[in-house]
């Protein structure tokens, strides 16, 4: 599941209805040029260009122009073409009235009541977006983040070192070709993103690899000069192979992928441990050509 997914399921719903519009209908409609007009597909672009394809309208007309009261009759007479055209009915009412509320077919909202945002939010269908994405390749927006912060460096490492290698596994067709080993430093930067203090050289090099006599983890295993891979499940008996406490729902995000702990873990397990048991049968332990010098350690990779 990608991250704009998760963001998409968790956005609230104002109304408890559901308007159900699939991207290849979407499609459709915004080609029809009785349906969408050239200020329709402007407006909708516009709210794609926003951070989780979400805006007000206030924040819609300093961009495009026009007063914020504008847009919303634009969005409420597109979204009665829609329904006359889709034979949507039943759609929630305004509060004490009977009047339909045709921008639901169009959006989810929410209040926001912020005094330089505007009062209420409107957000794409994610089927709407998706149809617009692949109508207007060319259309951007800021990609969502999820952070997930962890304080134990260790830990940091194993879980930087597993999501490489669980990338690049659902990356390629051929399983073989798998990047099992991975640069250090490069180790290192994720590690460095989802821990809140300083990963050091020394950690990865040293103290989390088992081949090295001075290690405190057997987290990592030795490869040519300073490529590292996540040890595969009984390499070191089941001696700190793996943190000991680890929330298994912890959700991390990688390459615009949302992926949990748990995941990484059935995939340790599994998959690769098949694949290190396919292609690396009978890897030495502490062999002393993997250890690094002490210059190495203290200052870092030649």
């Amino acid at each position: 599941m990608s991250i704009q997914d998760k963001i998409d399921q968790a956005y609230p719903r104002y109304y408890d209805y559901e308007v159900k519009i699939s991207k290849d209908q979407w499609l459709d409609l915004l080609r029809d040029g009785e349906i969408f007009s050239e200020k329709n597909l402007e407006h909708m672009k516009c709210i794609y260009s926003f951070e989780n394809h979400a805006a007000t309208c206030k924040e819609v007309s300093e961009k495009l122009g026009n007063t914020p009261n504008s847009y919303i009759g634009l969005a409420t007479n597109l979204g009665k073409r829609i329904g006359a055209k889709l034979n949507i009915g039943d759609l929630p009412t305004r509060d004490g009235s009977n009047s339909n509320v045709y921008w639901y077919i169009l959006f989810y909202g929410q209040e926001v009541n912020d005094r330089k945002r505007g009062n209420f939010e409107w957000k794409l269908r994610p089927e709407l977006a998706a149809a617009l994405q692949e109508l207007y390749p060319n259309l951007t927006y800021p990609k969502p983040i999820i952070e997930t912060k962890i304080d134990q460096v260790p830990t940091a490492v194993w879980l930087a070192t597993a999501l490489l290698t669980y990338s690049s596994y659902k990356e390629v067709q051929n399983k073989k070709d798998t990047d099992r080993y991975h640069e250090a430093t490069k180790i290192q930067n994720v590690a460095q993103r989802i821990c809140t203090k300083n990963v050091d050289y020394p950690r990865i090099y040293q103290w989390c690899n088992g081949d090295h006599s001075g290690r405190t983890y057997c987290y990592l295993r030795a490869g040519e000069k300073a490529l590292r891979r996540i040890t595969a499940p009984g390499e070191f008996g089941g001696e700190k192979e793996r943190p000991e406490i680890l929330n298994l729902d912890m959700e991390l995000e990688f390459n615009n992928e949302i992926v949990t702990v748990k995941d990484l873990i059935e995939f340790l397990d599994k998959e690769y441990a098949e694949l290190i048991n396919n292609l690396e049968v009978n890897v030495p332990i502490n062999d002393s050509r993997q250890e690094l010098s002490v210059n190495s350690i203290l200052y870092g990779p030649p």
